[in-house]
C-alpha cells in the first residue's frame, strides 16, 4: 500500500492513500496510534498508523466522494509549499518562489488562472504576518506631537 506524508500549507502533516487526503485526527490507544481522517470533513473514510514509522494498523476507506485528479493534486502540492515558503522567507522575491516550486514539481500544464492564484496565494499569506493598523490612535492627554505625527507622518 502505497502512503505517503507531505505538509499543508499551515505545515500540518497529511496522508495520501490512494489519492485521497487524510489529516491527522488524534492520537489513540495510550497514545501510540495516530487517527487519521479524510480531508473532506463530510466523509466517514479513516486510516490508523502506529509508531514512528506510521504503519498502517487499520483502513477505512469508505469514500463518499471522488479523489481529486493527479494534476490537480500536484497543483494544490505546488500551491502549498509557495504558501508555506513565502511565509518563511519573506524576501524573497514572489516570481522566484513560484518558478523554483513549478520547476521542481510534478505538474506539467498550468494555466494562467493557476499562476494568478499562486501569486494571489503568496499575497495573501504574507499580508496575514504584517500588522494591522490601528483604528484609533491610543489615547494620550497633551500629546500633539504624536496626533500630528499619527495624521501627518
Amino acid at each position: 500500500m502505497e502512503a505517503t506524508f507531505f505538509l499543508s500549507e499551515r505545515g500540518m502533516s497529511l496522508l495520501v492513500i490512494h489519492g485521497y487526503t487524510f489529516s491527522f485526527q488524534k492520537m489513540v490507544t495510550n497514545k501510540t496510534v495516530k487517527r487519521w481522517q479524510c480531508s473532506k470533513r463530510t466523509c466517514k473514510a479513516f486510516v490508523k498508523t502506529q509508531g514512528s514509522d506510521d504503519t498502517i494498523v487499520q483502513l477505512v476507506l469508505d469514500h463518499n466522494h471522488e479523489k481529486l485528479s493527479d494534476e490537480v493534486f500536484n497543483k494544490h502540492l505546488v500551491s502549498n509549499s509557495v504558501k508555506r515558503k513565502a511565509v518563511e522567507d519573506i524576501c524573497e522575491k514572489h516570481l522566484k518562489l513560484m518558478r523554483n516550486e513549478i520547476k521542481n514539481s510534478a505538474v506539467e500544464t498550468l494555466t494562467t488562472k493557476d499562476i494568478v492564484r499562486l501569486r494571489q496565494n503568496i499575497y495573501n499569506a504574507r499580508s496575514s504576518l504584517l500588522l494591522k493598523n490601528p483604528k484609533e490612535p491610543p489615547f494620550e492627554p497633551f500629546s500633539k506631537i504624536y496626533h500630528f505625527l499619527y495624521y501627518f507622518g
